[in-house]
């Protein structure tokens, strides 16, 4: 799929030097309709920063002004250096390399080394992209037709009066996995076990599901029931009357709860975006009309620890198993041994990608035959390399770094608190004060009490969990 690119005029319009900067072509995506896909939450983006972000392997950059955003494709036309290394100048993008500077339509506005009486070329500008802000998330469009603004795939429920956690994270296998995974409702019980969000391992069985199309390929719906509810009856007490999935393309899954009042309403949308090959972006949306207290008190940060708990339990299973049907060289249909009870949306998944055709790119179909393997593959990682939340999720996040930033001023003034009081207690003890030599050991130790739990977060948010908590010996 080539990428649309919106080009503007630069201004006066076209110089005659224009044939000294030759225009730089766009590499294709193949295999894959236009569309718009989320970037991020308005929110996680700083004002007058440069962020980047990769989309189907090509790298761009965003900039918020206010609540308008501008998107470009992250490459400066001169000599192809990253715009996202530069830096906001005013109303201006200035590339760092040799000081271009640009509009925030893309259009160049100056070239320090151009001569005064030269104009600037008309193919001096930056390759922008489509844009739309919408619930509070930034859409970028990607593809070689017009933006249809009608086309964001946004959820009804979140224009209404509801609490959602907004979650994002970059995960180490493509995005196909991952809605693989979020649509495998039979893991649930078994991989999350005892987690809040997860599951219970003794009631992991057969599920009976019913599912739909959606017109024009654009995805499929499904209903879903255990053979435990079936058995139990509908409830009479309680309002949850059922539930309902849908995938809708490209990257869309939308669990959405139905009630007896049609009042309340309930959900979980989970965006996934390609990265390039072997990465993915998971925006995490769970909503509610009728939220508890302590979840509308929690700070954002603390429900993204849980969150980063909750995808790492089977991060390493869905990375090797991703790696490894890619190496395999069959197609999935010949590697799996699926069941109906167990695996019917993975396969419709899968079975979609059949029917869109994509599976002759990059992409694995369930009967189509597979990609040829990289060259030069290897195992994916695991372990601490996997779990680098730091870079996956805590810098994009800015409440997450909020929080890191301020828990490590919390404990170096915690240690240098508690060093100087146990200083301090070793005097008083000199002098024989036994009063103030206990309070100010007290002192000492509290402090290293809270140093400790302020590394305790720190290594929440970084992925590094410091060792256990040692009291200091008493002077």
């Amino acid at each position: 799929m080539g990428a649309r690119i919106v080009t503007p005029s630069p201004p006066g319009g076209a110089s005659a030097v224009g044939s000294e900067l030759a225009a730089v072509g766009e590499p294709a995506v193949g295999g894959e309709p236009a569309a718009w896909f989320p970037i991020c939450f308005l929110r996680d983006l700083p004002r007058a920063r440069l962020r980047r972000f990769t989309l189907h392997g090509q790298g761009h950059v965003l900039l918020r002004d206010g609540d308008d955003v501008h998107c470009h494709v992250d490459r400066c036309p001169h000599r192809a250096a990253r715009l996202s290394d530069g830096r906001v100048v005013g109303d201006t993008i200035e590339c760092l390399y040799h000081g271009w500077r640009f509009a925030r339509d893309g259009a160049c506005v100056a070239i320090p080394q151009l001569p005064e009486q030269l104009g600037i070329p008309a193919t001096a500008c930056l390759q922008r992209r489509d844009v739309q802000v919408r619930q509070g998330m930034v859409f970028v469009w990607f593809g070689e037709t017009p933006a249809d603004a009608d086309a964001v795939p946004t959820i009804p429920a979140l224009d209404g009066d509801v609490h959602s956690v907004d979650y994002t994270i970059d995960l180490p296998y493509d995005r196909d996995a991952l809605i693989e995974n979020v649509v495998d409702l039979a893991h649930i019980h078994i991989a999350h076990h005892g987690v809040r969000g997860g599951g219970i391992r003794r009631l992991a069985g057969p599920i009976d599901f019913e599912i739909d199309d959606l017109p024009d390929g654009g995805g499929f719906t499904a209903s879903f029931r255990t053979r435990l509810d079936a058995a139990q009856g509908p409830s009479t007490g309680a309002s949850l009357t059922g539930a309902r999935m849908s995938f809708r393309a490209p990257g869309l899954v939308h669990y959405e709860s139905r009630y007896r009042d049609p009042a309340l309403c309930s959900g979980l949308a989970l965006y996934a975006v390609p990265i390039d090959r072997d990465r993915c972006r998971l925006l995490y949306r769970a909503y509610s009309s009728f939220p508890d207290a302590a979840a509308v008190r929690r700070p954002r940060w603390r429900e993204h620890l849980f969150q980063n708990r909750l995808l790492e339990q089977d991060m390493a299973v869905v990375a090797g198993q991703a790696e490894d049907s890619r190496r395999d060289g069959r197609a999935l249909r010949e590697q799996w041994l699926p069941l109906k009870t167990s695996d019917a949306l993975v396969i419709r998944f899968r079975r979609w990608i059949d029917d869109l055709g994509a599976a002759r790119g990059d992409r694995l179909g369930f009967v189509a035959e597979p990609p040829p393997p990289r060259r030069g593959a290897c195992d994916s990682p695991a372990g601490a390399e996997l779990r680098d939340r730091l870079h996956m999720h805590t810098t994009q996040c800015v409440d997450c770094s909020a929080a890191l930033e301020h828990h490590r001023v919390v404990e170096r003034r915690a240690q240098a608190i508690g060093f100087g009081a146990l200083c301090a207690a070793v005097v008083a003890a000199g002098f024989g004060l036994a009063v103030s030599t206990l309070a100010l050991t007290a002192v000492a130790v509290a402090m290293r009490v809270v140093a400790h739990r302020a590394r305790r977060v720190t290594g929440e948010l970084t992925g590094v969990h410091p060792p256990e908590f040692v009291a200091p010996p008493a002077p």
